[in-house]
């Protein structure tokens, strides 16, 4: 371990500028749910199996950190934004058509860290399809979450859908017009 950290420290400094990121990101346990390539949010997944139509699960990344370095000094710290207050995950399937007004606090149940949680709401987007649950949990205090569909609406062969916290950080060479994706 140690050998790789120095390694990287003299690829660091031998190569001039650097960008270090560090941040997390949602990854879900592989069982049967499909990450989707292109998605609109930053973390989307979908299942093929539910009744005649897929659920489609998303939810937002987030804020990284980030310095930039000359010959590791940093002379620029690019910050962190402030974390939101709560987790937002919309659920999106024609089978949940004008299901997700209140009262719709049995649609789903929720699990954060391997836990029963109770504290969210449920609420239809401006999409008859789309309902957002919302976690009153900020998703920095969050290592992992569980979203199960209420069996009545939506027969999943694959329920539920749980999502962990993964930890990243990169070292990348700084170029002009952007650099390269860490690639998590």
């Amino acid at each position: 371990m140690c050998f790789r950290i120095l390694l990287i420290a003299l690829i660091a400094v031998l190569a001039g500028c650097v960008d270090f990121k560090s941040g997390s990101h949602w990854r879900a346990e592989p069982n049967g749910w499909k990450t989707q390539p292109k998605s609109y949010y930053a973390f989307e997944w979908i299942s093929y199996q539910c009744n005649s139509s897929p659920l489609t699960v998303a939810t937002s990344g987030f804020n990284e950190s980030s310095i930039a370095t000359f010959f590791l000094f940093p002379i620029t710290f690019l910050g962190k934004a402030t974390s939101p207050e709560t987790l937002r995950v919309f659920a999106i399937s024609e089978n949940l058509k004008n299901h997700c007004s209140p009262p719709a606090e049995n649609l789903f149940k929720v699990k954060i860290n391997g836990r029963a949680y109770t504290n969210y709401t449920i609420t239809q987007t401006l999409k008859t399809e789309s309902c957002l649950i919302e976690i009153m949990k900020s998703p920095e205090t969050i290592d992992s979450f569980e979203i199960q569909a209420n069996e009545e609406f939506l027969k999943c062969d694959i329920n539920p859908l749980k999502v962990y916290k993964n930890s990243h950080y990169c070292l990348r060479g700084t170029r002009f017009g952007g650099s390269e994706s860490c690639g998590y």
